[in-house]
């Protein structure tokens, strides 16, 4: 989960997760040009603390707590949200936001990357709506 991304998760070859579901396999998911960049501008951020999580409250710790909830985020990204939507017109989830990259891939490429067993799941994101179009629901 990228909200408890640490800076020693960031790899030469990409980002180490441990994914939140049974069995818990740590996953690797590879750099991609777009998203090293995003992190290297994270990373340069000017603050006053230096936290060892990539997305962390004014104290330095992670926004999403041992339970699971991160109500910090979601007040921040409701925010962001609200504010697209009235300048944009469009409605989307951050639910939707991880169907993006996936809808782009192929089928077998995006279970690889989303780390599904079956295919059968991975055709929910994949078939998902290009956020151009998540304004039209």
């Amino acid at each position: 989960m990228p909200l408890r991304l640490t800076r020693r998760d960031l790899v030469e070859n990409g980002m180490r997760f441990t994914d939140n579901k049974p069995p818990y396999d740590d996953i690797l998911v590879p750099w991609e040009t777009e998203t090293r960049a995003l992190v290297t501008q994270i990373l340069k951020l000017p603050g006053a603390i230096r936290s060892q999580y990539l997305f962390h409250t004014r104290e330095g710790q992670p926004y999403i707590k041992e339970d699971g909830t991160a109500s910090g985020f979601d007040s921040i990204m409701g925010r962001y949200l609200t504010k697209w939507r009235k300048g944009c017109g469009t409605h989307f989830t951050l639910h939707d936001l991880r169907k993006v990259r996936p809808s782009q891939l192929s089928r077998q490429q995006a279970q690889s990357l989303l780390n599904h067993a079956t295919g059968a799941t991975t055709n929910t994101y994949h078939l998902a709506p290009k956020l151009v179009d998540l304004g039209k629901r």
